[in-house]
């Protein structure tokens, strides 16, 4: 079986033509998606709304099997609404098997002290402002810097944690963090996200992994 797994998407209700086409471009290819938190960012966005500005690409989603994680910006109560709308599994972790390998797919939010899911905080106009603040110096950094790695520092403590909470069998696919990793000898993957015309992916098939970055 083949899997797309993607995260950090951060829609919301301003449409963003160029982020639209690559997901469609990207989604076409594949039956099996995993939504690995973060879709949308909930707390301040009218979900009505957002499934108006978003339609096209919900239906798409729609026609997949698509499961939906929730992560720290996905308000889970309306992330379960949203959720019937397109999705045909819903939840925050999702186990697979392929080949040899066993994967723990959870958005990563858990897995950083004092950093879980806290979309309640995101409703505080403050809180929207200082993350649209950092969503555009973000934007400006990953045009110089697509690999992100100067967040790699976040993934260091997620696999600390990770090793107190996975068995030692399973391989951590992960997002959060903002920082794509995939290192198999410490049972991380992280899926990375799609922004500021940097998209990530991870492509899962018979145990063969396929890690990607592309601009759009």
């Amino acid at each position: 079986m083949k899997y797309l797994i993607i995260s950090d998407i951060h829609l919301n209700e301003k449409f963003d033509k160029g982020k639209n086409k690559f997901l469609l471009n990207l989604i076409k290819d594949y039956e099996n998606i995993v939504i690995n938190g973060d879709l949308w960012e909930a707390a301040y966005v009218d979900i009505e709304k957002f499934k108006k500005v978003w339609n096209e690409l919900l239906q798409e989603l729609k026609k997949k099997n698509t499961t939906y994680l929730y992560g720290n910006h996905d308000e889970e109560q309306d992330a379960k609404k949203l959720a019937e709308y397109f999705a045909s599994e819903k939840g925050l972790v999702k186990e697979i098997k392929s080949g040899e390998y066993k994967f723990h797919i959870e958005h990563g939010s858990a897995f950083y002290p004092n950093n879980g899911n806290s979309y309640i905080s995101y409703k505080k106009p403050w809180r929207r402002l200082q993350n649209e603040i950092f969503q555009f110096v973000e934007r400006i950094i990953l045009k110089f810097n697509p690999s992100h790695d100067f967040n790699l520092g976040f993934n260091k403590v997620m696999k600390k944690d990770e090793m107190d909470r996975i068995p030692d069998d399973e391989i951590l696919i992960c997002g959060h963090s903002h920082a794509p990793e995939m290192n198999l000898k410490e049972n991380y993957i992280n899926e990375g996200f799609i922004l500021g015309g940097v998209g990530n992916y991870l492509v899962i098939e018979d145990g063969k992994l396929d890690f990607k970055t592309e601009k759009y």
